[in-house]
Order: C-alpha cells, then structure tokens, then sequence
C-alpha cells in the first residue's frame, strides 16, 4: 500500500466520521417516531432509548469506501467483492435479529454461512501460527475463514448493555489493529479500518453515557464482522483472535448460564450498580463484588481491553513483524 492509498484511506475515515455523526443525529427523532426503541435497563427510570443506531455506522462506512475505490485501484477487486458481501450479509443478520429478534443458534449459522464465499475465495492462503509459521490448511480454510467471521460477529455482541461499551471497545480494538498494521507494514486490512473507525467515533458521540442511541445487533454483528475481514486480508488474525480474548471469557461465563443472563444490575441511591445472583458476566463480576457506577464499570472494561491491546503492540514492535501472526 503506496502514502496515496494511505492518505485516501485516511480521508475516507474523515468522512465517515462527519457522516456516521450526521445521520446518527438525524436517525435519532426518526427511530423514536417508528418506536424502535429499547429501555435503559441502568437507569433508575428506565427510559426507553432508540435503536438500532448501527444503521447511521453502516452508511457511514459504505459511503467513505465508495469514496476509497473511485480513487484506489490497486485492491484485488474479487476479494474487495467477497469481503463487502461478508461485512454486509453480517449487518443483514444483526438487522433481522434487532427487528425479528433471531434464535441464537440462527444467529450463529447465518454469518457462517455468509462468509463461505471469502473462505472459498482464500482457501490456497496459508495461516501463521506462532512457533509453527506459515502453515498450509488447504480446503480447511473455507471452515476456518467462516468460522472466524462467526466467532467476531458474536463474541463482539455478548459484553453490551451499557452506554458507549461495545461502540467503545471496537474503537479500542480498531485502533490497536491500526497501529499494530504500520508497526508490522502489513497495510492491506486499512482500507476497511481506518473508516470503520472514524464512523465508530462519530457513533459514539451519541452513544456514550447517557446514551442518546443504542447501536443494536445492527452495528455490533457489522462491527465484528468488519474486525474479522480486515484482521483475514491483512494477516492479523491471530493478533485480532487474542484481542477478543475478554469477549471470550464474557461467552465462557455466559455459557456457564446458558446464556439468559442479562447484564444489567439494581440501582442504588447514590447511582452504583449491584448484583446478587450467579456470576455469568465480567459486568456481574464488577458490580457483585466492587462499588460501581455505570460510568465506571464502562471504564474498567475498556481498560482491561486497552492493556490487552498495548501488551500486542508492544510485542509486534519488539519483537518485530515476523513475530506477527
């Protein structure tokens, strides 16, 4: 990737930025008219909040990469076909599942199923495994691949319920991939980051505590979805697979619980949230044994995620790019 494709990637995330917080405003009053709302479960009040804000992120992101493609020519436009219709078909599943209201197994088939076509499409790339190399999995990938874009889509989905949290952690771990993609010169998943990012920013404005919208499985299945194929085509996967690992413990402790928990706690006077039951979330975990507002529940969560992050930057930039998987 040249500094011209930088710098246009970079300007795309520009405009998704000025876009997602646009047309986030505006999909506020409207999401509120059709009643596509949800209660603030944290709140005292429990007011009801509009939805589905992952609409606004969606455009914002589709319109920056029009921009990108009339001026990029160099991306392999077989892949660039197979990765929007992976990130798309994704976003189409949290959609009906935010208006339908999807059977968690359907929602865990579907992105599966959708990704098939990438996986096809890279079934000759090898994996890079740490201490082993670059392995050849031939026909395994077109499992492998799919599989990957499934476990991103979901695991990216299962630790919300609070203001700003999982618009919050995919701009920390978009960010992380970013750096880490300079730090080891392998550039080729920016296109999809850097504007997924800037649209994410110009959410969480309106996201963040108190939220003004909630992204829904529309921006968090998209949100994934879009992390998995940049970390695929830029040969990050390991890197992006270990960042998850919070949300992977957050799917441990669900599953625990066969997965009815609800993340929210009681409300206290002075505004701290408590639990009482069985420990089926890390939010569980936080209120049941530690004196926290919302605010700052959010808080730990990202810093646990962030000192994660700087851990692997630190790391691909010691270590140096070879040491990247």
């Amino acid at each position: 990737m040249d500094s011209f494709t930088i710098q246009v990637s970079f300007l795309s995330g520009l405009i998704a930025l000025v876009t997602s917080i646009i047309i986030t405003k505006k999909l506020i009053p409207i999401l509120r008219k059709q009643k596509i709302l949800s209660p603030d479960m944290n709140k005292k009040d429990r007011p009801l909040i509009p939805e589905m804000g992952g609409i606004g992120v969606i455009f914002a992101f589709f319109l920056a990469m029009n921009f990108s493609l009339f001026w990029i020519s160099t991306l392999d436009s077989r892949l660039l076909a197979m990765v929007l219709f992976t990130i798309m078909g994704v976003a189409f599943v949290g959609i009906m599942d935010d208006l339908l209201d999807l059977h968690q197994l359907t929602k865990t088939v579907l992105p599966f199923v959708i990704a098939i076509p990438l996986g096809i499409y890279l079934h000759d790339e090898a994996l890079t495994l740490p201490l082993f190399g670059s392995v050849s999995m031939g026909f395994w990938m077109v499992i492998l691949i799919p599989l990957g874009i499934t476990t991103a889509t979901n695991l990216t989905n299962i630790l919300e319920g609070f203001n700003g949290l999982g618009a919050g952690l995919g701009i920390i771990m978009t960010t992380t991939l970013i750096i880490i993609s300079f730090v080891t010169e392998k550039l080729d998943g920016l296109f999809l980051l850097i504007p997924l990012l800037g649209a994410l920013i110009g959410f969480y404005y309106y996201n963040r505590f108190p939220s003004k919208i909630f992204p829904g499985d529309t921006l968090l299945f998209f949100q994934g979805a879009t992390i998995g194929c940049a970390a695929i085509i830029g040969n990050l996967k390991t890197i992006a697979a270990i960042l998850f690992l919070p949300l992977l413990v957050e799917f441990i402790l669900k599953a625990r619980g066969k997965f009815p928990a609800e993340n929210h706690g009681i409300i206290k006077d002075d505004g701290t949230l408590t639990y009482d039951g069985k420990v089926h979330s890390l939010s569980h975990l936080l209120m049941k044994y530690f004196k926290v507002t919302e605010k700052q529940l959010v808080t730990i969560l990202w810093m646990v995620e962030a000192i994660l992050c700087v851990v692997m930057i630190s790391i691909t930039y010691w270590l140096g790019p070879e040491y990247a998987w």
